[in-house]
């Protein structure tokens, strides 16, 4: 008999009920079959157990992975969407006397690429452009939408950094993901970044062109 093909296929105790026990001439085939019988009751019981018990193991762990991961993404997702409602929040006031600057320098653009000529501190092209391109009315939200709109993206995308850091630095998917949570904690709460994101000004969308490129290089060196 192969050994190999034995442990392949182990022979079923029914398959040795066949063995004529008076034959003298099929003696020692008969002997080596039942002493292979016999190591394999004895050694068939522990992989049993191993197999029963190896799949519930696995699965306990691969579901409090699952978990794991659906906490820290829902948790992410919470964050999200409570940084972008403080941020809507934050907006909804009166315009600040350098708001209300860039507003009318915007105003006063009689064509777009004009912005490039307004030679003053207070003009942010993109976001000069973007005021003249709203109503010139309205209230203070209105205004500011945009730079809330980077602002809240800017978020996103420093919780996408976190994960890459980490990802970089050899951390699981898990931990990975609880650095994106702490990403967005910091970005998402921290007063400065709500305060300058939700101004009628260019700050919003510097933040979120400066944590793109960011970015851009951790994607660049993890691929």
């Amino acid at each position: 008999l192969d050994a190999g093909a034995e442990r392949a296929h182990p022979w079923p105790p029914a398959a040795f009920e066949w063995i004529p026990s008076a034959s003298p001439g099929h003696a020692p085939a008969i002997d080596c079959l039942r002493a292979r019988r016999r190591m394999h009751s004895r050694h068939g019981s522990s992989r049993s157990r191993d197999r029963l018990l190896a799949p519930p193991l696995m699965s306990a762990a691969t579901g409090s992975t699952h978990i794991r991961h659906r906490t820290a993404f829902a948790l992410l997702v919470v964050l999200l969407v409570g940084s972008f409602v403080l941020r809507f929040a934050a907006a909804d006031n009166a315009l600040w006397c350098d708001e209300v600057v860039s507003i009318l320098h915007a105003a006063r653009l009689r064509r777009a690429w004009d912005v490039f000529r307004l030679h003053q501190d207070n003009n942010h092209p993109l976001n000069t452009l973007a005021l003249r391109l709203l109503a010139a009315g309205g209230a203070g939200s209105s205004q500011r939408i945009v730079s809330v709109i980077a602002s809240c993206l800017t978020v996103l995308v420093a919780a996408r950094i976190a994960w890459r850091h980490a990802q970089l630095l050899g951390g699981d998917r898990r931990r990975a993901g609880w650095a994106a949570v702490a990403g967005a904690v910091a970005t998402g709460l921290c007063y400065p970044l709500v305060l300058f994101g939700t101004e009628a000004r260019g700050y919003g969308m510097a933040m979120l062109f400066a944590a793109t490129a960011i970015l851009a290089i951790i994607e660049c060196e993890h691929a």
